[in-house]
């Protein structure tokens, strides 16, 4: 009878450690409770939110008047569709562009620009002939008390190049010296200017 006691006894006093040991396993430093390893001061990566972008639509508008901050009469702009309808279409102010207006717009645009590269592509052609022709200055050979002009330039340009220059877009003082010399600028196109040495000489054939 006395061995049965002691056997169970120590069985109960093992049983006893093993729970000891693993409560203190569960609960050391470093270890979770379901026994998997921490790093000591790591702190858990906060869940980051992603804020949805919001787009705000824009639309296009073609502006009847001047709209400060926003366009002048006749371009189209790009604002916020709540914008255009309470300020620009309620103010009368213009009116949001269909996509035959945006086509017209675009093809008008268009006519313009290749209007504009070849109105300079001929006056670029003009300078050319001025430059081959008058290369190394213009001469007058005038009687007494004669005045070379920005017109006497302009039509000597017209008779030895056949280009088409007008007067008023000649630019020189006027020369009464003789002997005498200016310079001539000839505006052919808002991007495309041509200069002349104009020199005057005293004829000699004097009329009397």
């Amino acid at each position: 009878g006395d061995g049965l006691a002691s056997q169970g006894l120590t069985m109960l006093r093992l049983a006893f450690a093993i729970g000891l040991a693993t409560y203190a396993n569960a609960f050391a430093p470093g270890v979770t409770p379901c026994g998997s390893a921490v790093t000591h001061g790591a702190r858990m990566a906060p869940a980051v939110m992603m804020a949805k972008t919001v787009t705000k639509k824009l639309v296009s508008v073609i502006l009847d008047e001047e709209v400060e901050g926003v366009g002048s009469k006749g371009v189209v702009v790009q604002v916020k569709s709540s914008y255009a309808e309470n300020v620009i279409v309620r103010g009368g102010k213009g009116r949001i562009a269909t996509a035959s207006d945006l086509a017209e717009i675009a093809a008008k645009e268009a006519a313009a620009a290749a209007e504009a590269a070849a109105a300079k592509s001929k006056a670029e052609a003009t300078k050319k002939t001025i430059q081959d022709k008058f290369g190394r200055g213009m001469k007058f050979e005038v009687q007494p008390d004669e005045v070379v002009t920005s017109e006497t330039v302009a039509a000597e340009i017209v008779r030895a190049t056949k280009v088409e220059v007008a007067a008023d877009a000649v630019e020189m003082p006027d020369i009464a010296e003789c002997p005498g010399s200016a310079v001539a600028e000839v505006r052919l196109h808002a991007d495309v200017k041509a200069t002349i040495k104009v020199n005057v000489e005293k004829s000699k054939i004097t009329f009397s």
